[in-house]
């Protein structure tokens, strides 16, 4: 059995010229390690933000970040471990499972 490796010349990332990074919700915010965000199907507005430590915070519509966590478990952060995503039932609008 043979094994092939296709690899790049270049070893460096290329983005397109117009896409840039960005601060979200604003140059002052400050998120730890954040690894996922997501938005519920509820025409709230609001978004998720997965931090890799634990903690699952929330942006209201008008980017607000509310002070008191949304989920804030404890776990192991270290290596490779920690929280690594977040998952919204389909309905989650009317069952609030996620």
């Amino acid at each position: 059995m043979a094994l092939m490796l296709l690899t790049s010349t270049s070893a460096v990332a290329q983005f397109p010229d117009d896409v840039r990074l960005e601060r979200f919700p604003d140059a002052s915010t400050t998120f730890e390690q954040p690894i996922a965000i997501r938005a519920p199907d509820d025409d709230s507005g609001r978004i998720f933000i997965v931090e890799r430590c634990g903690t699952i915070r929330i942006v209201d519509k008008d980017g607000t970040v509310r002070a008191k966590p949304f989920l804030s478990v404890d776990t192991r952060c270290d290596n490779e471990y920690g929280l690594l995503g977040m998952a919204l039932h389909p309905r989650y609008a009317s069952n609030g499972l996620f």
